[in-house]
């Protein structure tokens, strides 16, 4: 184009305002406006007429300082003057209105009562709109199960770029497996409409953005809570390659529990912004939230969302976030330059603690911030487990002597927590005949150094155990010796599922197939093609048949031998997050995400009994010993015990006060023990059901608790990584 005869057209400069003017001609319009008058009228009138195309204007990394003259950055400043950067008018403001959006790609619905389908997937209603994104309810047909499907919005389906960053973040996504986390179930693509989409978890309750609007500023109960869960999740983005990039109350989901924070639009953010720079060299995202050096259009790390996450926990604690302003400019540039008003300022009765960790988030440098994710989550866990003994750390009455705040703010955060740690204990500990005061000092602790042991498996004889590691190996160890005799690399993605017999190990994980190995060349012998993912895995009592269950809720029965499927059942409705078989070698239990136990016998793919009455979905089975008993751990934070021929509850046990994630008995079927996420561990008599036996078993969520059956040992491990093992005559435990 000759910028000296040629204007650019109404359509090209709508382009330029939305963003999507191609490398080379925006250089050119952009030198044009310059010098023409009318063009920079016509751009002036347009950014005003019509803002609502512009969905978050933010500084050019290539005109930091526009020429005098040029009336390019008053046309965007004009347009941005409508953004309001507040809560009410947040920057990431949909162009058009839900009402607006077209669902003519969908096929014609099955009936009356959905909007259309999609594949194999009812289309319930829109749940909403963002960035490049379209979110719909939806039915599984298949699976019978609500889903979330994210599709990528039609305006950018013609977008080659686009299509391909959204399938490959997309892809990326679906490997986070983490509880604080929206699970992907899968990622699709429908040929016929060359239309990619994700089917995801559907959450029920509310953002935290919500609450926020509802409430103002939260409890610092709530607040650590909501962090710690938070760092949890962005853990597990990092440790798989993606930094999320958009970290704001607005994708922060809370289930409607109210307990339970799970993460969204990962890899989705991350792909409107790769296509942005790439387009247009427009730096897009949410100002309130953005660190200093995403501000400023520099290369960012994990570090960033860090933080984003200081700004959330400002934004909680103060009830305003700490850079605001009136236009996304205002905001970038407090965000780059200035420091934040104390926080101390804002909410007086913060303890000191809680101020340090929120500051040093805030560091301007990402060399002065915490440097993980893992770290935050370890902090913010440790007093999270303070919180509970001692209201003094809540709300302290007396203010933080000047010199310890001077030296809290020079400390790394591991010295810090040691520091306030052992002052915790000194200080604010309660009574030492407390059982949740500590850890009771373990027989032995195996480490993982690959947090967190999402699997464990012990062998029958009690010698050895198998631990099933969040980057895809397993580690076998030496229970005695505290020794490690070897680790295989088994699979891309975490070991949800392990299985020991006295000949095979059995592992699974989302990456593919389950797999069955020889325990003595640790060599793969058979791979379970048509199962689904493995999400629980069980050997019979002679090691010959293997037990499965799948994400997808399938349940079937395996020759380990020869590695054939010699029975199905009917399956769940949800996932299939535990497995048991009863000594007899016939009778199996599982347990799902539907909030159900289903009991089966090998003669019929019918289910024998379902047992129901868990208010929340099912993580841990076992059966006793004698095949008498089984008890079933829930997410409602209760322990059952039932009769397993009738299917008869006997006793519901409330003493966990948090998700209860496993459950399991003794050698001789006396005592049952369950753990979860409050780290608790707690030991009952099946005779009198009464507790005979509670400690603090971790530092984190209790994940697997085992008996060890001929060692009279108990074994738990999680979320911290470390496995740790007590003599049950330790435990000061009265039957």
């Amino acid at each position: 184009m000759n910028v000296a005869s040629k204007c650019p057209s109404s359509g090209e400069l709508r382009e330029l305002l939305d963003g999507n003017t191609p490398d080379s001609g925006q250089t050119e319009i952009v030198a044009h406006l310059d010098r023409c008058s009318g063009c920079q009228q016509a751009l002036e009138a347009m950014a005003n007429g019509d803002s609502s195309l512009v969905v978050t204007l933010l500084e050019q990394t290539a005109y930091k300082t526009p020429e005098p003259h040029s009336a390019y950055w008053p046309a965007l400043k004009n347009a941005e003057q409508a953004l309001t950067v507040d809560r009410q008018a947040p920057t990431n403001t949909p162009r058009r209105g839900l009402q607006e959006i077209s669902l003519a790609f969908l096929d014609p619905p099955e009936d009356g009562s959905h909007l259309g389908s999609l594949a194999n997937f009812n289309i319930v209603r829109v749940v909403g709109r963002g960035g490049m994104g379209l979110v719909l309810q939806a039915v599984d047909t298949c699976l019978q199960r609500d889903v979330a499907i994210k599709i990528l919005d039609p305006e950018w389906s013609k977008d080659e770029a686009a299509t391909e960053r959204f399938c490959r973040e997309a892809r990326a996504a679906a490997k986070v497996s983490h509880e604080n986390v929206v699970a992907v179930y899968q990622v699709e693509h429908d040929e016929a409409k060359d239309l990619p989409f994700l089917v995801m978890e559907l959450i029920t309750g509310e953002s935290l953005e919500k609450k926020l609007e509802r409430e103002g500023r939260l409890s610092l109960k709530e607040i650590i809570s909501i962090g710690m869960q938070t760092a949890s999740g962005l853990s597990a983005a990092h440790e798989m390659g993606l930094i999320h990039r958009d970290i704001k109350p607005g994708n922060i989901l809370l289930e409607r529990s109210g307990l339970r924070v799970k993460l969204t639009d990962f890899g989705l953010a991350r792909a409107a912004e790769d296509v942005r720079l790439t387009r247009t060299g427009l730096v897009v995202g949410t100002p309130l939230y953005m660190s200093p050096e995403q501000a400023s259009g520099e290369e960012i790390d994990a570090r960033s969302d860090l933080f984003s996450l200081g700004v959330v926990l400002y934004e909680l604690a103060a009830g305003e976030p700490p850079f605001n302003g009136k236009t996304p400019l205002v905001v970038l540039k407090r965000v780059t330059e200035d420091q934040p008003v104390p926080l101390k300022e804002r909410n007086p009765d913060l303890p000191e603690w809680f101020v340090n960790i929120v500051d040093r988030l805030l560091a301007k440098k990402p060399a002065e911030r915490f440097q993980t994710a893992r770290e935050v989550a370890n902090t913010l866990e440790h007093f999270w487990a303070l919180l509970k003994s001692s209201e003094t750390l809540i709300c302290p009455k007396k203010k933080t002597p000047g010199p310890w705040r001077a030296i809290s703010l020079g400390i790394g955060a591991g010295l810090l927590t040691l520091v306030l740690g052992a002052l915790g204990v000194f200080l604010l500990a309660p009574p030492r005949d407390r059982h949740e005061d500590k850890i009771p000092t373990p027989l032995h602790v195996l480490k993982s150094n690959a947090a967190p042991l999402w699997s464990l498996a012990i062998a029958k004889d009690g010698k050895n155990l198998a631990m099933g590691n969040n980057d895809g190996t397993v580690k076998f160890w030496d229970i005695a010796e505290e020794k490690l005799n070897w680790s295989l690399d088994a699979h891309k993605d975490t070991i949800w599922a392990l299985a020991l017999s006295p000949n095979y190990l059995a592992t699974g994980s989302d990456d593919g197939p389950a797999k069955i190995w020889d325990l003595h060349t640790r060599n793969e012998i058979h791979e379970l093609s048509g199962a689904g993912a493995a999400r629980a895995l069980a050997f019979d009592a002679d090691g010959k048949r293997l037990l499965l269950g799948t994400r997808g809720g399938s349940v079937t029965v395996w020759d380990a031998v020869a590695g054939k499927e010699i029975f199905r059942t009917e399956g769940h409705s949800g996932p299939v997050v535990a497995v048991a078989f009863a000594p007899d070698g016939k009778t199996m239990a599982t347990a799902s995400g539907d909030k159900t136990v289903k009991i089966w016998d090998l003669s019929s793919p019918k289910a024998k009994m379902t047992l129901q009455g868990h208010q929340a979905g099912v993580y841990g089975i076992a059966v006793s010993p004698d095949g008498k008993y089984l008890v079933s751990g829930s997410w409602d934070k209760t322990v059952r015990l039932w009769e397993l021929a009738s299917g008869t509850s006997i006793a519901t046990l409330t003493a966990p006060t948090h998700d209860v994630w496993s459950v399991d008995f003794n050698g001789d079927g006396t005592l049952f023990a369950a753990a979860g996420e409050d780290q608790m561990v707690r030991v009952w008599s099946v005779e009198s059901k009464k507790e005979v036996a509670t400690f603090r078993g971790s530092t984190g969520t209790i994940l697997n608790i085992r008996f060890v059956s001929e060692s009279n040992l108990l074994v738990a491990a999680g979320k911290d990584g470390d496995a740790r093992i007590w003599r049950l005559a330790d435990l000061s435990i009265v039957k």
